[in-house]
């Protein structure tokens, strides 16, 4: 008898946060340099740019490969992005205490690594998924066919 685990996993807080204060580090280190005005004005906006990208590509499930759930039944990964799902295979994964970081392989991509901190999926699941990546055989050689 297979159980089957489903995690539910929403926009990082940690993440968003880190990538806003990383862009504003490069935004004041722009008035340390020796340029012009008008060149640091436009860095600045080309910097606000880039931040908006990550933030809305990486933090709020704008993009469209944006995994919003991850399943395992029967052996078998499953990614969750919106209404569809894909079989995938698990190559390897990292487990932390406050983070787990998995690499997937798929037919339709080459790899998809996926980052999972406390604030973006419930503790107890989080805790089920590392618990079940540390001492259950969960990494398939074989489930998918690529």
């Amino acid at each position: 008898m297979t159980s089957t685990f489903y995690l539910s996993i929403a926009p990082s807080k940690s993440i968003a946060a880190y990538l806003a204060a990383l862009h504003l580090l490069l935004i004041l280190s722009l008035f340390y340099l020796p340029l012009s005005a008008g060149l640091v004005s436009l860095l600045v906006a080309v910097i606000v740019m880039h931040c908006g990208y990550c933030l809305w590509r990486y933090c709020y499930s704008g993009h469209r490969s944006w995994i919003d759930g991850l399943e395992y039944s029967q052996q078998t990964w499953l990614l969750h992005r919106g209404q569809e799902v894909e079989r995938v295979r698990l190559k390897s994964a990292t487990v932390w205490r406050w983070m787990v970081v998995l690499n997937f392989r798929s037919k339709s991509w080459h790899g998809c690594s996926l980052l999972l901190l406390p604030d973006n999926t419930h503790r107890q699941q989080l805790r089920r998924l590392r618990v079940m990546l540390k001492h259950r055989p969960v990494y398939g050689a074989d489930n998918i066919i690529l």
